[in-house]
């Protein structure tokens, strides 16, 4: 028997309600008798506690349970709350898991490819990795049986070891793309003790490769349905058209730009919502996919409308781009983003410190220290020639910038700092790329309603 066969084997055994399931069900029914119930109520809390956390557990390491939960209807709103992202979570419901079932474990690194949820916009992988770091992180090319690079691009971030996560999302980088029968999915594992405090790239140790052959039902590859659409719609003086289009794993809000707008829509705050109420979010891993923008899967609640709200936008004038700087003077010569301010410090003749401050976000906070793109992280020389900021950046906030230098300067509280250097750099200007010219955070929402397709 193949691994295919083993999966589909697998689903006919879960459309039957594990006894074990089916004994709890019972009871829970039987509670509202009397005798049932004072017995209930002699249980010490400390024992109920017990029970739910080893469910909490059950869930979130083994999908079996979790595929099996899925059919007992009492048990479903513990599945919620325990179960992965909201649109992972209606896939295991309706049975998108495909069993994979294997393990490889090379010097003393084990890796556990359990799952995968599968369709024609995404591919993601349910993983388990033990050995001796608490935290690991999965890099996988995806290839045909002959070793060809398949054209997905993935995403991924790290996960504690011990136990089932969502470790990576593979995505079709074009519309034509078909996933064939099988694969063969090439891992690149890193392990990082995190107990050891904040890690950077340089302290993950680089562990040994596993490589898997995995069969893929295709048979799921056709399931995808267009929600609806709305007209022209103005915002922000610029003009866009919406389409929602729905897989399992995920929806996605579709911009159109008209041809005659005079900014391009860089990012988009929104969500939307159906009939009954329900919001669908954006997505917390892969927000955007060129102008397509994903969401939280309406695929299997088949609302009957549902409408765009937009709560802020990003844009960027393409005459603003780029932005000339005289570095010996640090007068800018041209207009920078809307609220933001530029310092220079020069470290070495041919090394210059950029630092580019603009307002917090409304949402920072101590606890929530979300920042914004505002380089594009690249820069154009006076030859003409475009070039990349090499050497990293870095988003912060700090009370003072340049600190015990003559080019100190205190910040306020309100602002952030995007800082970067120009190194090995012999001209006296530049012209700093810039990712927005504009941002608007709307007090309102902006609401669009969809139209049938």
């Amino acid at each position: 028997m193949d691994r295919l066969e083993e999966y589909r084997a697998l689903c006919t055994q879960l459309e039957e309600t594990p006894p074990a399931l089916e004994y709890t069900l019972t009871r829970a029914k039987a509670k509202n008798r009397r005798r049932n119930l004072k017995r209930f109520l002699g249980i010490p809390a400390a024992s109920l506690a017990g029970v739910f956390t080893a469910f909490v557990l059950l869930v979130n390491l083994s999908l079996p349970v979790a595929l099996a939960c899925a059919h007992v209807p009492a048990l479903l709103p513990l599945l919620q709350a325990v179960a992965f992202s909201p649109s992972l979570k209606a896939a295991i419901q309706h049975n998108y898991a495909q069993y994979i079932g294997q393990s490889q474990t090379v010097d003393g690194i084990t890796l556990d490819l359990s799952y995968l949820i599968l369709d024609n916009a995404q591919l993601t992988l349910l993983v388990e990795a033990d050995g001796p770091y608490d935290t690991y992180q999965l890099l996988a090319e995806f290839q045909t049986l002959d070793g060809e690079k398949l054209p997905l691009s993935s995403i991924s971030g790290d996960f504690p070891g011990g136990s089932l996560e969502e470790a990576i999302s593979a995505y079709p980088v074009s519309d034509d793309f078909l996933f064939p029968d099988t694969i063969r999915i090439v891992c690149k594992v890193k392990g990082f003790h995190r107990a050891d405090g904040p890690g950077h790239s340089t302290d993950w140790d680089t562990l040994p490769e596993f490589i898997f052959t995995v069969p893929l039902d295709t048979s799921v590859l056709n399931d995808h349905r267009t929600e609806g659409e709305t007209g022209w719609m103005e915002v922000d003086g610029q003009r866009l058209r919406f389409t929602v289009e729905s897989w399992p794993t995920q929806s996605r809000l579709i911009v159109e730009e008209h041809p005659d707008n005079t900014a391009k829509l860089q990012t988009l705050d929104f969500y939307l919502e159906d009939e009954t109420g329900q919001t669908y979010q954006p997505s917390l891993g892969l927000s955007a996919m060129g102008t397509s923008f994903l969401f939280d899967t309406t695929y299997f609640d088949r609302p009957k409308s549902l409408t765009v709200h937009l709560t802020g936008s990003t844009w960027l004038d393409p005459a603003r781009e780029y932005i000339p700087v005289d570095l010996e003077t640090g007068e800018v010569l041209g207009t920078l983003p809307d609220g933001v301010t530029l310092s220079l410090h020069r470290r070495s003749d041919t090394t210059i410190a950029v630092a580019l401050i603009a307002p917090k976000p409304k949402d920072w906070s101590e606890t929530n220290l979300t920042f914004y793109n505002i380089s594009s992280y690249r820069y154009r020389t006076p030859d003409g020639v475009v070039h990349d900021v090499t050497g990293g950046w870095s988003n912060y906030h700090a009370e003072c910038l340049w600190p015990n230098t003559e080019d100190e300067l205190p910040l306020p509280d309100t602002h952030f700092v995007e800082e970067f250097s120009l190194t090995g750099y012999p001209y006296d200007t530049v012209e700093l790329g810039f990712y927005y010219t504009w941002r608007s955070e709307y007090d309102l929402p902006l609401s669009f309603p969809l139209s049938a397709p």
